[in-house]
Order: structure tokens, then sequence, then C-alpha cells
């Protein structure tokens, strides 16, 4: 429900900022080309890690994809902190989501309970997920999607 006061006409575009200077000066809705950026760099690195574990599991390779990455990601909130505005909470989340899971495949952090037969699924009262077969698995591993 809408109320209109014709009292109190809403205030003129220019003075919107006024009301609240702790708003960013941009529109908070509008990607800005930091964002487009960062997402390219994101998604270079999944890429680059994917194509580095398919190289017989070439592990520094894999790192020095996702150390790139953290690198753009401390790049980029270093801008935003500079400029006073928020980061997109979700472009961290993917970042930090893929970071967490890559390096929990390498054992160095706990990560989430993707593993077969965890605690985590006897916890919850879920059944263990069963393991794809061969086939599956082989089809994977070998589908052409890192050129070399």
């Amino acid at each position: 429900m809408t109320l209109h006061n014709p009292l109190h006409p809403p205030l003129p575009f220019a003075d919107r900022a006024s009301v609240n200077p702790n708003l960013p000066s941009s529109s908070p809705s509008l990607p800005q080309p930091e964002e487009f950026e960062l997402s390219a760099r994101i998604q270079d690195a999944q890429r680059a890690v994917d194509c580095a574990l398919r190289d017989n599991f070439n592990t520094p390779a894999a790192m020095d994809a996702l150390s790139d990455m953290v690198k753009a990601v401390n790049a980029y909130l270093a801008a935003k902190q500079k400029a006073a505005a928020l980061p997109r909470p979700m472009l961290l989340r993917k970042a930090t989501a893929f970071a967490t899971r890559i390096l929990s495949v390498f054992g160095i952090v706990d990560g989430p309970s993707d593993r077969w037969g965890t605690a985590h699924a006897h916890a919850l009262m879920l059944p263990a997920a069963k393991p794809p077969s061969h086939l599956s698995l082989v089809r994977t591993l070998s589908s052409p999607l890192c050129t070399a």
C-alpha cells in the first residue's frame, strides 16, 4: 500500500543523496566496470584451475590461478574502500566459495561436505552420496573444456 501526501512531494533526484550521505554516489543496482572485470577474473580462474587439474593434476598451476584470483579480489576491495563504495556481496561470495572448494580439494581447509561418505551426511540422517560410475567419471575427465 502506498501513501500519497500532497503536502510533502517527493524529493527531486539530486536531493535524495543528501538525505543519507553514507550511501554511495553510484546506483548500487547497476554493476560497475570493476564488477565485470572481477567476474571475468573469477571465471578465468575457474577455467584455469579446471584445466590445470585435468592436466595430470598440475597443482602449482592450479594454485597460481587461485592466487591470481585472490589478488584480483583484494585489488577490487581496495578500490571499493578507496571510493567509499560498497562491494558486491554475491561476487565476493562466488570467489570465496570457489577458493574454499579448491582449497578443500587439496585438504588445506575444511570445505563443504561434497565428498562421498562424509560424517556430515550421516549427522543429517541422510544416506551417504553414491559415487558416480566409472563411465560417467571418465566422461567428465575427458570433456574438451581445456585447450592447450
